[in-house]
């Protein structure tokens, strides 16, 4: 039961709290834990309140209570410690029960979220700290009052008339609660904070506590929200009309947002998406969840029309003030790039003038593009007479400009037009020929190397001329050289050509015949027709003697001794064929004609082999082809290969399996088989418990030392295993020599094996009441020969082998035996084994079952007639634990024999032997206890 506490006066100690601005007490009840009547609730209670806008961690927090004039903490009584994670979400409450409940009211209406006997508080003045930590704070009474601010309390509520109130005036003003009814409760469902207890907390007479569950009141001011454009949105520049640019993109950023859609406003000539390759629409509205917020919006450029398109993409929604994106671009409609090009094929009245285009502009081409000329220099554009093209291709066009006059300065321009006008590009000019006899000459075709003795050709050049007269043309000699005006000739040294006056042009063929190996570089010069200066046709021409091409091949089907090397002759050089093979060497890079040469006759469509033999195995050999004609000798570039080596290969060896130890298995086999070997000999090395040799019935040894000859070679190894451990012995039996690389493994399965004998758990032969007769069986002995073997049994089901009573035999005949057990219990089921050892353990049988038959009702005595010496057994069924005699009384009626029993069940089952000084006769036998005769039954000694 409380104690309630009537305070007379109170000394205050003024002190400064600082304001909570995270988690403060919202409510004090000490009304609860007295038998008072009317009394509200049973227990105290504090109630907390954030009152920040996130979450608060009270974990390791304290509530120290203290009297009006006592120290905050002052015994562990005083002090409850908030649990580790113990957490307030924002504008959340949490309620701590105190206290032991009361006589009088009702549990608290909510479920508290902590409780605690601890703090038991005066339901008239007193005081409540919530401290950081769980130490008591060791200040608040009278004498010693607290520092505050101190970082260590978080809040401090006083009231009735209580020193160390926040602002002076504790709750209720420094008058005590006025009943167990009342509490007190902060104002504005806990968010009032002015420093001041008795300003911000009322007295009720219902107090409300609240706890973790109920609805949270948010005492913080909500953010502003915030909308930014975190990435500027790059410039679009000149885009052409009804065509589309980008999407270029700009980001917007927010914070504090509220829940409300963000948009993206319309700004003429743009549209927008979320993604790059998403559908773009002139507004968007983009649903976000509140909060913070990001979203990349990419933007596409479509103008319509020649303008500036700048201006502000409206960005605004989710609660916060519109932000704006400059958007910059402008549609515009170019004309096309023309470039004039160079006049070519001028003559006195025409000439081909070339024009480029390399941007059309903003649309396409039409077809007014060609050049415009003139004769006079700076004419104006469209004042000249356009020649129209019609060949435009990638971007280039010619047109021929006729009837011009000789010897004239022509001054001209391209043009070409698109939908946005007509464009001209920069002034060129050309002078058509004057009327002076001229001969000019296309070029002639080099001729190249030209074998001596042969002829090349023809190749040809054109004479054209202009202006001429009528003097013949001429075409002088140049050694090595003969032409004709057609390409089947006749061929002559020079040529002198009629022609008529004026224009002329005349195809020459030429063929080149060198007799020397030298060069026949030269000018064949062309003349008359009233030109003044020669022309020169540079002729090229060589005389020649080659030899053959050779390409070496690869080499193929390589052995340790022979191999076949390939080669090719793409051309046969100036002169027939007279040898051609292959050459060879141990030595990198030997000199052409060092080497072995083993010529081929075999040479077909350019290709031909030679067969190399007589080889070194495991060597490499370096070669190239060669072929010799009159010129000489050509060689291929070196190759090389590499002849195998020695090899040695076995078969497999089939496993052994299990055998038992110090017993031979075997023989198996398997065979080494050697190709190009060396006369090294073959080595069979030794694996532990295998031996070897080299006919099944010889002389077996742990290694092998086989002499052989080299190259071809097949020997048969016997193999047979011994094991004398009880383990694995699988492995690899290393095979080598020969000049083979490396060892060959043969791989060897095999385990030492100790078995256990065979047994089988038989059935029950027959049984009485006390024993019983089973069989077993050993069909088979195992490793080794079996020592001992019988029955072993228990009455747990399940009884680990070996743990039981084992009851040997002797009688093993045809793998068959049996046990007979006794001293068995009437009615108990017993459970069973057969077992049979061998040198290497015991084995045991499947566990079977058996129940003993019950002894039959009432007193039994058997058997009748009873020889003297032997014994007799008594059973009697439902008998009470005690002691019993058995009585025999002759037929006078004396007794004569007696045996007393300690019976500790609830039957009788003994064996009792007849002494054997005991006269024949009929016998009267009593079982009797000490209070009664349990039967009587008459038994026949012999």
């Amino acid at each position: 039961m409380k104690k309630i506490f009537t305070l007379a006066s109170l000394l205050f100690s003024i002190l400064s709290f600082s304001q909570s601005t995270t988690v403060v007490i919202s409510q004090v009840y000490p009304g609860g834990g007295s038998g008072v009547a009317g009394v509200t609730y049973k227990n105290d209670y504090v109630e907390l309140h954030n009152i920040s806008a996130v979450t608060q961690n009270i974990s390791g927090f304290s509530l120290q209570y203290g009297s009006s004039t006592g120290n905050f903490g002052n015994s562990a009584a005083q002090i409850f410690t908030f649990p580790a994670a113990t957490t307030i979400p924002a504008g959340g409450y949490l309620l701590v029960q105190l206290g032991t409940p009361g006589t009088a009211g009702a549990n608290l209406p909510v479920t508290p979220d902590f409780s605690s006997t601890n703090l038991s508080m005066s339901a008239a003045s007193g005081k409540v700290a919530l401290v950081n930590n769980a130490v008591a704070v060791g200040c608040g009474a009278t004498a010693t009052p607290c520092t505050i601010p101190s970082p260590a309390f978080i809040d401090v509520v006083a009231y009735g008339a209580c020193n160390n109130a926040e602002g002076g005036a504790s709750v209720n003003n420094n008058v005590a609660l006025p009943a167990n009814t009342n509490g007190c409760v902060r104002r504005t469902n806990g968010c009032t904070e002015t420093d001041n207890n008795n300003a911000d907390f009322d007295v009720v007479v219902n107090p409300v506590p609240r706890n973790s569950a109920s609805t949270i009141v948010s005492c913080a001011a909500a953010p502003t929200p915030v909308l930014s454009i975190s990435s500027p949105l790059a410039a679009f520049g000149n885009t052409c009309i009804n065509t589309t640019a980008g999407p270029n993109s700009f980001t917007i950023s927010g914070t504090n947002l509220t829940n409300a859609n963000v948009t993206v406003g319309a700004l003429s000539g743009y549209t927008y998406s979320t993604t790059s390759g998403g559908t773009y629409t002139t507004t968007l509205s983009l649903i976000q969840p509140s909060g913070t917020f990001s979203q990349q919006i990419f933007v596409k450029f479509t103008p319509t029309a020649v303008q500036s398109y700048n201006g502000n993409i409206p960005v605004g929604g989710g609660g916060a003030s519109a932000v704006n994106v400059a958007a910059s671009g402008a549609g515009v409609n170019t004309l096309p790039t023309v470039v004039s090009g160079a006049a070519s094929a001028v003559t006195q009245v025409s000439a081909t003038v070339a024009g480029t285009i390399p941007s059309i502009g903003c649309s396409a081409i039409t077809a007014n593009y060609g050049i415009e000329y003139s004769t006079t220099s700076g004419f104006a554009n469209g004042a000249g007479t356009p020649v129209l093209s019609t060949n435009l291709a990638a971007g280039s066009f010619t047109s021929g400009l006729s009837g011009l006059a000789p010897a004239t300065t022509y001054y001209y321009h391209a043009f070409a037009s698109n939908a946005g006008g007509t464009a001209y590009g920069t002034e060129l000019n050309f002078t058509t020929a004057s009327l002076n006899p001229t001969i000019t000459v296309t070029a002639l075709t080099a001729f190249g190397n030209v074998c001596i003795n042969t002829t090349a050709g023809p190749n040809s050049f054109t004479i054209t001329g202009s202006n001429l007269t009528a003097s013949d043309v001429a075409v002088a000699a140049l050694a090595g050289y003969t032409y004709s005006t057609n390409a089947g000739g006749p061929y002559t040294g020079s040529l002198s050509l009629n022609h008529p006056a004026g224009s002329y042009s005349q195809q020459i063929f030429v063929r080149f015949t060198p007799t020397n190996v030298q060069t026949y570089n030269g000018n064949i010069a062309v003349g008359g027709g009233g030109v003044a200066v020669n022309v020169n046709v540079p002729a090229s021409g060589a005389g020649v003697n080659t030899t053959p091409t050779v390409t070496t091949g690869s080499a193929s089907a390589i052995t340790q001794t022979t191999a076949t090397a390939a080669g090719a002759i793409p051309a046969t050089g100036c002169t027939a064929l007279t040898v051609y093979g292959i050459e060879y060497s141990t030595t990198n890079g030997f000199p052409n004609g060092g080497g072995t040469a083993v010529a081929s006759t075999n040479l077909a469509g350019g290709n031909f082999t030679s067969a190399l033999s007589g080889l070194t195995a495991n060597t490499t050999y370096y070669y190239h082809a060669y072929a010799t004609n009159a010129g000489g000798t050509s060689y291929g570039v070196q190759q090389s290969f590499t002849t195998a080596a020695p090899i040695l290969s076995v078969t497999a060896l089939n496993p052994f399996g299990t055998v038992c130890v110090n017993t031979t298995a075997g023989p198996n086999s398997f065979t080494i088989t050697g190709t190009g070997l060396s006369n090294v000999t073959i080595q069979v090395g030794a694996l532990t418990g295998f031996t070897y040799s080299t006919t099944s019935g010889g002389a077996y040894t742990p290694t092998l030392a086989l002499t052989q000859p080299g190259g071809a070679y097949s020997q048969q190894i016997f193999v047979k295993f011994t094991p004398i451990l009880v383990q694995s012995y699988n492995g690899n039996i290393p095979v080598s020599g020969g000049g083979s690389a490396g060892t060959t493994n043969v791989a060897v399965i095999g385990s030492g094996v100790n078995t256990l004998a065979t047994v089988s758990t038989g059935t029950v032969a027959g049984s009485n009441n006390n024993s019983v007769v089973l069989n077993g069986s050993v069909a088979a002995n195992g490793c080794a020969n079996v020592t001992t073997y019988g029955i072993e049994y228990s009455g747990i089901n399940g009884f680990l082998s070996g743990n039981g009573t084992q009851v040997p035999s002797n009688n093993l005949a045809g793998g068959n035996f049996s046990s007979t057990l006794t001293g068995l219990v009437q009615g108990a089921t017993y459970y069973y084994k057969a077992y049979a050892a061998n040198s290497g353990g015991t084995s045991y049988g499947l566990q079977q079952s058996f129940t003993v038959p019950a002894i039959a009702a009432g007193f039994h005595l058997y058997p009748s007639p009873v020889e003297r010496g032997t014994t007799v057994r008594i059973t009697v069924d439902g008998v009470t634990p005690g002691y019993y005699g058995l009585l025999l009384y002759d037929t006078e009626g004396r007794l004569v024999f007696q045996k007393d029993m300690n019976i500790q069940v609830n039957f009788i089952n003994q064996l009792i032997t007849i002494p054997a000084t005991l006269q024949t006769g009929i016998y009267r036998a009593y079982l009797v206890n000490y209070k009664e005769r349990i039967g009587l039954q008459t038994i026949l000694v012999q």
